[in-house]
């Protein structure tokens, strides 16, 4: 039955399938090895028959065949003269998604073919030896570790033998900070105060402070144009000349808080309260919006020049020579808090010169730190809070400071910024 061309079915079948489950039957009362087993035990599953199937059916049969007359010619040792003669069939290589495989992976396909077989005879199927199996090549070759050779040997390093790595020195893409020409000299005087105790307000505590008190007691200047910019920079260098004179006939060169003097003793620097403000920007991407007011404070007044504005017109707002020179110069420091990313956003937008190196900026929370160990919170409000026990409202600092006329409101609050850092300073140094 094994040779029996499977085109033309014996007399008794109707089709190919029954065919092959007839040569089934005869290999499982022959008790041919697992492996041919196997294999017409995955073809006979099929319900139907593919024509294009024909070739490799017949290979199957006639590897069934050969397998059969191996193990006859050994006789009662099957088990070792069986895996010899198998052995080059069980190397080959099987076909990822074969058909054996297809019918053997399928729960139903395995429960049809344990009905057909017993159906189809009383013969069991004996199990082959256990020192003996042809389906060897199932089973996954285990790799052998390879020796290493001469060059292998490599000297192998212990994880806690590595080094840690170095953080960079310098890994932000600002370049390192400019200090104030007056830092140090400020720094000296803090040091020779006495020594005392400032905690932060609690955030909860800061809305029932009283407000700043700027309100009708300081003048505001608002300048948008040009002309009006070079007169409010000589009524400023005016009043820093009158405060000078007035320092020195009463023979007080050290007012750091007065908006003139020195903390080392001479009247070598002025010092003005400054701040910026820049429109908001609500979404991510593109270009920073540019700066949009200056604010400039002596103890008396506070100058805010607009830069730019709704209608100013081509080559208009404030910013003239005599204000960047105002601004570059070292003699006149102005204070702020947090000013580092001002004055990037003023040589951004109008160019190096605008503010020098920016050694004439001093910024107030390392002083204030300085002066008093145990306050951590050194943003405005917070400062203004804890060191003058104000309350700085900031309900207008998300305004558009573009528009073209600034309410009354955004005008108090951009002065308070400017005025609070001179108190400040004063407090500090005093």
């Amino acid at each position: 039955p094994l040779l029996a061309p499977i085109g033309t079915p014996p007399p008794g079948t109707s089709s190919p399938p029954a065919l092959l489950r007839t040569s089934l039957v005869e290999l499982a009362r022959e008790q041919y090895p697992p492996l041919s087993l196997r294999l017409l035990i995955g073809l006979s599953a099929m319900d139907t028959f593919r024509p294009n199937k024909l070739q490799q059916l017949q290979d199957a049969l006639h590897q069934a065949h050969s397998i059969a007359e191996g193990a006859g010619a050994g006789g009662g040792e099957r088990g070792s003269t069986g895996v010899g003669s198998s052995s080059s069939s069980s190397k080959r290589k099987r076909r990822p998604n074969s058909m054996v495989d297809g019918a053997l992976s399928c729960p139903r396909t395995a429960k049809h073919i344990g009905a057909s077989v017993a159906s189809s005879g009383s013969g069991a199927v004996a199990k082959p030896a256990a020192s003996v199996s042809n389906n060897d090549h199932t089973k996954r070759k285990q790799k052998t570790p390879q020796r290493k050779g001469a060059g292998d040997n490599k000297p192998t390093r212990s994880k806690t033998a590595r080094k840690p790595k170095q953080r960079k020195q310098n890994n932000s893409i600002y370049p390192p900070p400019v200090v104030c020409v007056a830092h140090e000299s400020l720094a000296t005087r803090i040091g020779q105060l006495p020594s005392a105790q400032l905690n932060d307000v609690e955030k909860a505590h800061i809305n029932n402070l009283p407000a700043v008190p700027y309100g009708g007691t300081k003048r505001i200047v608002v300048v948008d144009d040009a002309s009006s910019s070079d007169d409010a920079v000589a009524a400023i260098w005016a009043e820093l000349e009158q405060q000078k004179s007035s320092s020195t006939s009463n023979g007080n060169g050290d007012d750091g808080g007065s908006g003139s003097g020195s903390g080392s003793g001479t009247d070598s620097f002025h010092y003005l309260g400054f701040d910026t403000e820049t429109r908001p920007k609500f979404h991510k991407g593109g270009n920073p919006n540019p700066v949009a007011l200056i604010q400039l404070a002596t103890p008396s007044t506070a100058y805010l020049f607009r830069l730019s504005f709704q209608g100013m017109g081509r080559g208009g707002g404030a910013m003239t020579k005599a204000l960047r020179g105002i601004l570059s110069n070292n003699t006149i420091i102005k204070v702020g808090v947090g000013i580092r990313d001002d004055v990037s956003a003023l040589n951004r937008c109008h160019g190096v010169s605008c503010c020098g190196t920016g050694s004439s900026f001093l910024d107030l929370g390392p002083l204030a730190r300085l002066r008093w160990p145990m306050v951590r919170k050194v943003g405005l409000r917070n400062l203004t809070a804890t060191v003058l026990g104000w309350k700085l409202s900031k309900a207008q600092q998300m305004k558009n400071w573009e528009m073209k006329l600034l309410t009354e409101a955004m005008e108090g609050y951009a002065a308070a910024d400017a005025l609070v850092a001179l108190d400040l300073l004063g407090a500090i140094v005093a």
